[in-house]
């Protein structure tokens, strides 16, 4: 377990300094729980993960928001390994968290200015 919290820190970092770069600064631990997700549970544990990340986050703007653009990242990282199972579960779940973002009317037009600012 030791190991896949170590991978795990790693892809977070990996994903901090990638943000930070493009200047923005990660607010969750997102990346990293969903690395753990995949090592120890696969394609089960990261729909878990998805799904209890999506219910606690899903009225907060910026952590929300932020899990849209890990989802992305996900999906693209796991396309460049040739995981297609992985990364079409991504994609799928992308644009399910994006839909709820741009279409429900949880948020208001300042934060979905916000979401769409923060993910161009």
């Amino acid at each position: 377990m030791q190991e896949i919290l170590e991978k795990a820190a790693i892809s977070q970092q990996i994903f901090k300094q990638e943000m930070n770069y493009l200047g923005y600064e990660p607010k969750t631990t997102f990346y990293g729980d969903f690395t753990i997700a995949e090592l120890v549970s696969g394609v089960e544990g990261v729909k878990d993960t998805f799904k209890r990340a999506f219910e606690e986050w899903k009225n907060n703007i910026e952590y929300f928001t932020e899990l849209v653009m890990v989802l992305n990242h996900k999906a693209w990282e796991h396309h460049e390994k040739n995981n297609r199972e992985l990364s079409v579960l991504y994609v799928e779940l992308y644009e399910k968290a994006d839909d709820h973002l741009f279409s429900s009317e949880t948020f208001t037009e300042e934060q979905m200015s916000y979401a769409a600012q923060v993910l161009d």
